[in-house]
């Protein structure tokens, strides 16, 4: 399975298992990291899922500046909840996973592992993301599951 394949399941959980109204995914921004995939849910609330098709690009993750900033101050990274969506076997038992939740990959399904802490904090780096979005709104929304426009709709 591929990191798009992986980013395309993340965006499906968030939008239909964890009822998140608005998915972003890899966005761009000034803020300290490019999440893979990010739901803003209606009560304000943020979920990050980060994809590792890999043990290399898993044990990569720690050496982020964003994971380097969030282990001395966790209001640096984005996401109330962050999720490692994995691919079976990346994970081992003694890997240090800090407040971070892990999904693994099943044939139609994703399996939770490890349950992922509600973090309460300001949501600065969230809203950064949010306008870098929204001045990019064409290319970066996952439409994936939005209808056409009608006819009579498009003027």
């Amino acid at each position: 399975m591929t990191h798009a394949e992986l980013v395309k399941r993340a965006a499906r959980w968030l939008r239909n298992t964890q009822r998140c109204p608005v998915v972003l995914i890899e966005v761009h921004s000034h803020a300290h990291e490019i999440p893979d995939a990010i739901g803003f849910k209606a009560d304000g609330s943020s979920i990050v899922v980060e994809c590792k098709t890999s043990r290399a690009d898993f044990l990569r993750e720690r050496l982020k500046m964003a994971r380097c900033l969030e282990r001395v101050d966790s209001s640096w990274a984005m996401g109330m909840a962050r999720w490692y969506l994995l691919l079976p076997g990346i994970l081992l038992p003694d890997d240090d996973l800090g407040n971070w939740g892990v999904l693994e990959v099943r044939r139609r399904s994703l399996r939770k592992r490890v349950q992922a802490a509600n973090l309460y904090r300001k949501p600065a780096p969230e809203l950064a993301l949010m306008v870098a979005a929204f001045r990019r709104r064409d290319r970066l929304f996952d439409t994936e599951e939005w209808p056409a426009p009608r006819e009579e709709d498009v003027a």
